[in-house]
C-alpha cells in the first residue's frame, strides 16, 4: 500500500456512520466505497502490529445496516484546551474531561453515581476514572489472574439484587453535578448566542 509504519504510529477513523451509506439518512454519493479502503487500512496496522509491538487495536468496518461492528464511539469532548460537545439531536454530549463518583448504600451495594467535572467538582462516593495508561505505557503493573477474579467477584457482590435477576431491574440511577450542567450551558451560550 506504500504505507511506512514506525513505533509509536497510530490509526485513528473517525465518525465513520452508518447514515452516510446509500439509502440512509446523511447518504454521500459512492459513501460505501470508503468501507474497503479503511478495512485495507485496518489490516495493513494490524500486520505491523504483530510485527512490532505496539499498544492499541483494530476492528474491520462492517458496511451492515442492520448489524454494524460497533455501535459505541468515543466523542471527543475537549481538543487543544477548547471545550467541545455534540449537539446532534438524541445524541448531546456533556463537555470538558469528567471522573464518575460512585456510592454505595449500607450493606455496600451500588447506590448511584454522579458524573462530574474531573477537576474542581468535588462529589461524595469513590471516584472510578483512573489513569491506565501514559505515553503509551502501563502506570500499574500488570494484576494478577486471582486478582482479577477477585475484583470481578467483588464487583458481581456488590450488584444491588435487583440487578443479579433474571427479571428486569429499575434503571440505576445516574445524576450529572450542577457544575457539569452549568459548564454545558456555558458552551451552548458561546455557541449559539441567539438560542
Amino acid at each position: 500500500m506504500g504505507i511506512q509504519l514506525i513505533r509509536g504510529d497510530a490509526l485513528l477513523i473517525v465518525d465513520t456512520q452508518n447514515d452516510f451509506l446509500p439509502s440512509c439518512s446523511l447518504a454521500v454519493s459512492n459513501g460505501n466505497a470508503i468501507i474497503p479502503v479503511l478495512n485495507r487500512y485496518i489490516a495493513h496496522f494490524l500486520e505491523y502490529r504483530a510485527q512490532v509491538p505496539i499498544d492499541g487495536f483494530g476492528t474491520s468496518l462492517d458496511i451492515s445496516i442492520d448489524t454494524p461492528t460497533s455501535d459505541r464511539a468515543y466523542k471527543l469532548q475537549e481538543y487543544a484546551g477548547i471545550l467541545q460537545r455534540k449537539h446532534s439531536e438524541g445524541k448531546t454530549t456533556w463537555p470538558s474531561r469528567k471522573q464518575v463518583h460512585r456510592q454505595y448504600d449500607a450493606n455496600d451495594c451500588l447506590q448511584s453515581d454522579t458524573i462530574a467535572l474531573e477537576q474542581g467538582d468535588p462529589q461524595p462516593g469513590e471516584p472510578l476514572i483512573q489513569p491506565f495508561m501514559h505515553v503509551g505505557r502501563r502506570m500499574q503493573p500488570k494484576p494478577s489472574l486471582h486478582a482479577l477474579r477477585s475484583r470481578t467477584l467483588t464487583g458481581y457482590q456488590r450488584l444491588p439484587a435487583a440487578m443479579t435477576g433474571l427479571e428486569s431491574a429499575p434503571a440505576y440511577p445516574v445524576t450529572i453535578s450542577n457544575a457539569l450542567k452549568a459548564l454545558a450551558v456555558q458552551i451552548e451560550r458561546q455557541y449559539f448566542p441567539e438560542a
